[in-house]
């Protein structure tokens, strides 16, 4: 460390230095130089010296002094080119924060420039932004005064800039709504609008997303699902994104947090609007632009990272399709602009599936005689492992599945380290309205499916098992790729979601809405599919757990068949014989025997190497 500390980057230069003459209290400065020839605006993050604490005003007379301890400065300051910025705060000694500290500063730490963007004069925040960062990552914005308006300053034309003065929340002067308004209306009515939901945890990520999109000229609309007061809404405000103001039925959920910000876009003129995913990752503005162009007034944001490596496939969508010629081109169309590459498995089709969807743009593969709904997604997972997909998204070929929600998966699946991501009618964030007789059907198919997983803790339970929209991770799609354990049929996806639960694979699931009312949607009937999935279930449980399925039974008849005995017994010894007692006494007896019997063979089949080869 150094008694001047220097740091240049994205041609701006910040250098920390002790304050020498002007002040009646030991001071550091901090001066920020623009070398460009645009407006910038500049965030910074700067520890206090080894032995100091931050002096802080707590009441307007000159002996209010308190001080902030274990912490940092996080500020954002507009700087125009060819100019310096001065900010000034204040050093306590900690033991005592009310005496001015009369030794000479020694060495300072090192000061970080955390970014700096161009920005237009009209989409900048009209002050500098500085928060007391703690330790613990709370942040408490601070009031700056003017160096003649501050009670340690002692000659103000010695200070340039501003000077740290006190705790945000002390003061009414703090009122960002009187300081700042809202610049929206700065920006071209031409773009859509960049929505955020806000949340605490991604606090930072949120307003490097607000700076960059007004980088690029987008509009920021930024919404609070929480409840009580929120420091990422007054910090989103200073930097001059729009605050929507939520319904009280809509916080905490995100469905209708997204309708809200949606709703504010139309209102506001804007053609439509960016959803920025949970995790506030930076936008490919290029990508998802054309997105937009093609997928209607809502989208969802395209992160960086998906470009990052052009000679891989980072994301892959498949799509298993069959006499699916009136909405495969849409579908493709739609898809690609979400992903590296659409393959689409035309599984027979007697119609022109294949030549629709090769003009839109996707790979096709064609199987010569239809294999059924499992024997096209093999496919899919033979060919994503084949061109080492790093991640691969099914969907469905009738457009009940929106293609924009393929960032969501991705995301989600890179950051909750999950192999594999359901798309989800039962999880929050989804509108999805299911008919009836099918809600019924779902609900007993995913009772059944979790049971036969052994998933019977709440928080293992798969909420939709049965959804085709899910993303695979490389790992993922190499073992179904060579899996034998999946059938060709509708109840694919059942077995699916066996072998993956065998392997040891992890499960995440992200709300999402399904459309029922496009035209061309699957003709098989809920009645026949559900009928299917049973079946399969119970021939998965046949295979695996015998004991469960036929020995419990078993266990259950048998004794059953004793009890009823013993009362054809007693019937017997009192004269009073019925043969209806010791018939039903027989037959539960000798068939809750002989399901105990087969579930014992079958279980010893299932250990023996020589049928497990086979």
């Amino acid at each position: 460390m150094t008694n001047q500390r220097s740091i240049e980057s994205s041609h701006t230069l910040l250098t920390k230095l002790p304050v020498t003459k002007g002040l009646s209290r030991l001071g550091v400065s901090l001066q920020i130089t623009n070398t460009s020839d645009t407006i910038s605006l500049v965030r910074f993050t700067d520890p206090m010296p080894d032995g100091y604490v931050l002096a802080t005003r707590t009441t307007d007379d000159e002996s209010g002094w308190s001080a902030l301890s274990d912490g940092r400065l996080d500020g954002a300051i507009l700087v125009s080119p060819e100019e310096t910025v001065a900010l000034t705060y204040v050093l306590a000694d900690p033991q005592d924060p009310a005496s001015p500290v009369e030794a000479e500063l020694g060495d300072l730490p090192n000061v970080e420039i955390v970014d700096s963007v161009p920005v237009t004069p009209e989409s900048a925040p009209s002050s500098p932004v500085v928060l007391w960062r703690s330790s613990n990552d709370e942040r408490v914005p601070l009031v700056l005064r003017e160096p003649a308006h501050h009670p340690a300053v002692t000659d103000p034309t010695s200070i340039e800039g501003w000077v740290v003065e006190g705790l945000g929340s002390r003061f009414d002067d703090l009122d960002v709504s009187d300081r700042i308004t809202d610049q929206s209306a700065a920006f071209s009515r031409s773009k859509p609008v960049i929505g955020i939901i806000a949340h605490e945890a991604n606090a930072d990520a949120i307003l490097g997303t607000i700076l960059r999109a007004r980088e690029h000229g987008f509009a920021v609309f930024v919404i609070y699902g929480g409840d009580g007061e929120s420091e990422v809404i007054r910090l989103s405000r200073r930097l001059g994104a729009k605050i929507v103001e939520p319904s009280a039925s809509a916080r905490g959920n995100v469905a209708l947090l997204e309708r809200s910000l949606s709703q504010a876009a139309r209102d506001a003129g804007y053609p439509g609007i960016v959803f920025q995913l949970p995790e506030s990752s930076r936008i490919d503005y290029e990508r998802t632009l054309a997105a937009f162009a093609s997928d209607g007034f809502e989208t969802t944001a395209i992160p960086e990272t998906w470009s990052a490596s052009p000679e891989i496939t980072h994301v892959l969508v498949g799509i298993p399709a069959y006499n699916a010629e009136g909405a495969i081109g849409a579908v493709v169309e739609d898809a690609t602009s979400f992903a590296d590459q659409v393959l689409v498995v035309d599984d027979g089709s007697a119609d022109a599936t294949a030549e629709r969807a090769r003009a839109a743009g996707a790979t096709v593969v064609v199987h010569e005689r239809n294999r059924g709904y499992g024997g096209a997604l093999k496919t899919i997972f033979q060919e994503a492992d084949q061109r080492g997909a790093a991640h691969l998204v099914t969907l469905d070929a009738d457009g009940q599945h929106d293609p924009a929600d393929v960032p969501k998966l991705v995301q989600t699946q890179e950051h909750a380290d999950a192999d594999i991501v359901i798309g989800s009618r039962y999880a929050p964030g989804s509108m999805t309205r299911l008919p009836f007789v099918r809600s019924i059907g779902l609900g007993v198919v995913n009772l059944l499916t979790n049971l036969s997983l052994g998933r019977l803790a709440p928080r293992r339970w798969v909420r939709d098992t049965q959804s085709g929209l899910r993303a695979y991770s490389s790992e993922a799609i190499a073992s179904l790729a060579a899996a034998r354990d999946i059938g060709d049929g509708m109840w694919a996806s059942t077995d699916i979601m066996y072998h993956a639960n065998a392997e040891g694979f992890d499960f995440a699931e992200v709300g999402i809405t399904i459309r029922y009312d496009v035209e061309d949607a699957s003709t098989q009937g809920a009645l026949s599919h559900g009928t299917d999935l049973i079946r399969n279930i119970g021939r998965f449980l046949e295979r695996t757990h015998p004991l469960l399925l036929l020995g419990l039974p078993g266990t259950i008849g048998v004794i059953a068949g004793t009890l009823v005995g013993t009362v054809g017994i007693q019937q017997l010894l009192l004269d009073e014989p019925s043969m209806l007692t010791i018939a039903a006494a027989t037959v539960l007896g000798v068939v809750g025997l002989a399901m105990v019997m087969l579930s014992v063979l079958f279980h010893a089949m299932n250990l023996h190497p020589f049928y497990d080869r086979m």
